[in-house]
């Protein structure tokens, strides 16, 4: 970008950033009564420039048209591989499911994508995973033999996850670009929490969590799968060093019994008492910028607990509102 069209670009960053979406306007598009309302609401607020009823189809123009953007005023658009990946997995992921099982998937696709569709609907069909960027072969091939095999679709879609994490973790240190590494950082580290949270609702093992997150040099991925399932840790005895297993979800202050691993009996060394041990959740004393932002964001993905007493300060109920039923949750 040459360097005069820097101001310019800058001002019209400013100007569309009053178009970004609040939770108040997420909130108020659920409660739209059908679905011209909300294409109604979504033009109201800039998404889309046709008079349009079709939902996606505002969507898909208003995804176009900021990739035009961008990539007119940007000076390297090789920066935004990271996240345009991100669209490609999920369009394979379509893709695949839409062919094996005969279903539409057209709709599914999103905008801008770096792999055009008839090259994935190729890879499917032929088996031609050489036809994708490399990033993508080995996770589109495993997903592929998973889904045909074993009709594991949760499987399939770990596998295509994970590839994708992993693509967008290197394609972000090949930019030599510390914004979109942070960023991918977060955001591949946002995805670990969610994908073994899953896992572990779905009964998975610690081997196939584990298999399916990313390292992103911030948590490991055992301490991420121990954080999520449980696992063992090693407490010391007098008589050395016995191994517990902490059931997942236990939290601080927890009371247990470690039976016959106390102090022999004065009467009968052959009698042993119990070891009883609190287990207590250490805090971190100190966490670098990136780690306090991460932490954050798991925060407000969770229960949002950093502004509960702001919440109360302003008068909104600290428990969960009941939300205004709408298009979105009307009785099927």
């Amino acid at each position: 970008m040459p360097e005069k069209s820097v101001g310019f670009a800058i001002g019209n960053l400013r100007a569309r950033e009053n178009r970004l979406l609040k939770k108040n306007d997420l909130s108020g598009f659920a409660a739209a009564n059908n679905v011209t309302e909300l294409a109604r609401m979504l033009r109201d607020k800039g998404i889309g420039r046709t008079d349009n009823a079709d939902v996606p189809a505002l969507l898909h123009e208003d995804a176009e048209e900021m990739w035009k953007y961008l990539t007119d005023n940007a000076p390297d658009t090789a920066a935004f591989a990271p996240f345009l990946c991100e669209n490609d997995f999920h369009n394979y992921k379509a893709v695949l499911k839409g062919i094996i099982r005969g279903r539409e998937y057209e709709d599914l696709l999103i905008l801008p994508a770096s792999v055009e569709l008839p090259v994935l609907e190729k890879a499917v069909k032929e088996k031609r995973f050489d036809l994708l960027p490399d990033y993508m072969q080995k996770p589109a091939a495993e997903a592929y033999e998973v889904l045909v095999q074993s009709g594991d679709s949760q499987l399939a879609d770990c596998i295509i996850d994970a590839g994708c994490m992993s693509a967008q973790t290197q394609l972000a240190e090949k930019s030599k670009n510390t914004v979109i590494k942070d960023l991918i950082t977060v955001s591949v580290f946002y995805k670990n929490i969610k994908a073994a949270l899953r896992a572990a609702k779905t009964g998975r093992s610690a081997q196939f969590t584990e298999s399916t997150l990313t390292e992103t040099g911030v948590v490991s991925k055992k301490a991420m799968v121990t954080a999520a399932l449980g696992g063992e840790v090693v407490i010391d005895t007098v008589d050395g060093k016995v191994i517990y297993d902490v059931k997942a979800g236990t939290q601080t202050d927890t009371r247990v019994r470690l039976k016959g691993k106390g102090v022999p009996s004065l009467r009968n060394k052959d009698l042993r008492g119990d070891h009883y041990v609190t287990l207590v959740v250490q805090t971190p004393e100190h966490l670098s910028a990136e780690a306090k932002e991460l932490l954050r964001k798991f925060d407000e993905a969770t229960e949002d607990s950093l502004h509960a007493a702001e919440r109360v300060n302003s008068g909104e109920a600290p428990h969960k509102e009941k939300k205004k039923r709408g298009f979105f949750n009307k009785d099927k």
